[in-house]
């Protein structure tokens, strides 16, 4: 019951910062210009810490990869 639980709580933070991130259009945005830096968060007009934790969030799951101080796509993505 505790390990389905977790397993649950787990899938919906993924989901959520999924979600977040089609959301905010970060995945297109990548796309369009190859990469996605902090000057960029402030032309979007996101958060920067926010984007930033998302960002991390993504990297740690395998979305995103940190490449020459922004982030890029996981070619396995």
């Amino acid at each position: 019951m505790q390990n389905q639980l977790l397993e649950n709580l787990f899938a919906y933070k993924k989901t959520t910062a999924l979600l977040a991130a089609f959301q905010l259009g970060l995945f297109r945005q990548i796309k369009e210009h190859g990469y996605l830096n902090k000057g960029m968060y402030h032309q979007l007009g996101w958060n920067e810490r926010y984007a930033e934790l998302l960002c991390i969030y993504l990297a740690r799951e395998g979305y995103l990869v940190e490449a020459a101080g922004g982030w890029q796509m996981n070619k396995d993505f």
